[in-house]
C-alpha cells in the first residue's frame, strides 16, 4: 500500500510558518513586535512618592510648591484625547476622573504632548482648571491646576462671609476657652507596667475622678492649674484658622511662641493640610510629604531639636487620616461659637503620639514626660473621649 505524503507536507508548512513568523526578513527579530507605541508608553501611572526618581510634577491650587505624595494615571489611545485619573488628590474624592482632554503635539520634543486649557467640575462640585502648560512625555507627567475652587460650606463661608475663624477667648468666670475636652475613664482598679523601667503602678479610677484624667495623672492641684494655663496660652500661640475656598487650611500664629513680643504670621497656602465637609463632619487631611518638606526647609533657621525623622515617624502613625481625613464632629454652641472635635474612635492615633512626643520634649520640659506616659496608659481604659477646638466666626485679621 502506497504511503501518503500529506502528513509530511503539513509538518513542513507548519515549521515554515513558525520560522517565518519569527523573522522580519532581515535575519533579526521584529522591532515592531517588541517596542510599545508612543500611546502605550505614555499610558501609565505617574507618581511623586519616590523622590528623587519622581515621574510626576503636580502643581495644585495657586501654590508655587509642587504637591507631593500623589499618584496620577494618564491614558490615551490616539494621542489626540486623553484621560487623567487623580488618586486622593482632590480632598474627599478617592478617584477623580478627567476625561475628553484635548492633546496636542509639543513643538520642542517629538514624543511630548501638551494639554489644552480646560475647566472641569468634579462629582463633588470642585472646579479644577488645567493650565495649557501641562504636558506628558514618556516617564514624566507635569500637571498644573492653576485654579481649584470648592463649593462654599459653613467653614469657608461663615456668618461673616469669610473662611477665617478665631479661637474662642478664655473666660475667667467659666474657665472655658478654645480647647474642648470631654474625657471619661472606666471606673476600676488598674495596674500598669512601665515598659522601660519595669516599674508597676496601681491606679484607682472611681466614679468621682473618672471624668478628670488630667487631675488623676497630675494630682488635683497641678492638674487644675495645667488645664487653666493651657486654655490661656493657646490663643497667644494660635490666633486664627482660615478654611480657604481652594481646600487649604491656613493658620495665623505667633512665630515667637511665648517668648518676646508677638510676631503674628499667616502660614502660606502650600498644601500642607486640606479639608472638606461631608455628612455634617469636617474632615482634615494632613499631607505627610509636604509637611516633612516644609520642616526640612525651615530646619536650618529653627532652634527646635525635633528631627525630620521623628516628625516622619509621628506623621506616618497618622496614616489612617491621610487618605480620607481625620473626622471632626461639629457642634454649634449657644454663644455663637462652633466646636469641632474628634471622638473616642480617633483616640488610638492620638495615644500613639504621646510616647513619641515625650522623647521630643526640650530639656526644660522633661518634667512633663511622666505625665504624658501616665496619660497614655490611662487612655487604654477610656470610656468616652472628645477633643477639639472651639472657634468663633471672624473677618480676615489685619497683617
Amino acid at each position: 500500500m502506497k504511503r501518503t505524503k500529506w502528513p509530511h507536507l503539513l509538518w513542513t508548512i507548519a515549521v515554515a510558518g513558525v520560522l517565518l513568523s519569527c523573522n522580519d526578513g532581515n535575519g533579526g527579530p521584529s522591532e515592531e513586535a517588541v517596542q510599545p507605541t508612543l500611546a502605550e508608553s505614555l499610558s501609565t501611572v505617574y507618581s511623586n512618592k519616590t523622590y528623587p526618581t519622581d515621574s510626576l510634577v503636580l502643581y495644585y491650587t495657586s501654590s508655587s510648591v509642587p504637591l507631593l505624595g500623589q499618584d496620577v494615571k494618564f491614558e490615551t489611545e490616539d494621542l489626540k484625547t486623553g484621560t487623567l485619573t487623580l488618586y486622593n488628590v482632590v480632598p474627599g474624592e478617592a478617584e477623580t476622573v478627567l476625561s475628553g482632554l484635548t492633546l496636542k503635539e509639543a513643538t520642542d520634543a517629538p514624543d511630548k504632548l501638551t494639554f489644552s486649557y480646560k475647566t472641569v467640575t468634579t462629582e463633588t462640585g470642585v472646579r479644577l482648571t488645567l493650565a495649557s502648560k501641562s504636558n506628558v512625555r514618556p516617564g514624566r507627567l507635569e500637571l498644573i491646576f492653576s485654579s481649584v475652587t470648592f463649593p462654599a460650606n459653613r467653614f469657608s463661608k461663615n456668618t461673616e462671609g469669610k473662611g477665617w475663624w478665631a479661637l474662642r477667648p478664655y473666660d475667667d468666670q467659666t474657665s472655658a476657652g478654645s480647647i474642648y475636652l470631654d474625657w471619661r475613664l472606666t471606673p476600676g482598679t488598674y495596674t500598669f507596667t512601665d515598659e522601660e523601667t519595669g516599674e508597676t503602678e496601681t491606679v484607682e479610677v472611681t466614679p468621682e475622678n473618672a471624668g478628670d484624667p488630667i487631675s488623676l495623672a497630675l494630682g488635683p492641684i497641678l492638674g487644675g492649674m495645667m488645664k487653666g494655663i493651657v486654655q490661656q496660652l493657646i490663643p497667644n500661640i494660635l490666633g486664627h484658622i482660615n478654611f480657604s475656598t481652594n481646600g487649604n487650611i491656613q493658620a495665623r500664629y505667633n512665630a515667637n511662641g511665648l517668648s518676646g513680643d508677638a510676631d503674628w504670621q499667616v502660614s502660606p497656602a502650600n498644601n500642607l493640610c486640606f479639608f472638606y465637609t461631608k455628612d455634617d463632619r469636617l474632615y482634615v487631611i494632613p499631607n505627610i510629604e509636604m509637611i516633612v518638606r516644609q520642616i526640612k526647609a525651615n530646619q536650618a533657621a529653627s532652634r527646635s531639636s525635633i528631627g525630620t525623622d521623628d516628625i516622619q515617624a509621628i506623621l506616618t502613625r497618622l496614616s489612617v487620616w491621610i487618605t480620607q481625613g481625620a473626622p471632626f464632629r461639629i457642634k454649634d454652641n449657644a454663644d455663637g461659637s462652633t466646636t469641632v472635635y474628634l471622638e473616642t474612635e480617633q483616640l488610638e492615633p492620638l495615644l500613639v503620639l504621646l510616647p513619641m512626643l515625650t522623647s521630643l520634649l526640650p530639656e526644660d520640659m522633661q518634667s512633663l514626660a511622666p505625665m504624658l506616659g501616665k496619660l497614655t496608659r490611662l487612655g487604654a481604659v477610656t470610656e468616652h473621649f472628645e477633643l477639639g477646638l472651639t472657634l468663633v466666626p471672624s473677618q480676615q485679621p489685619a497683617e
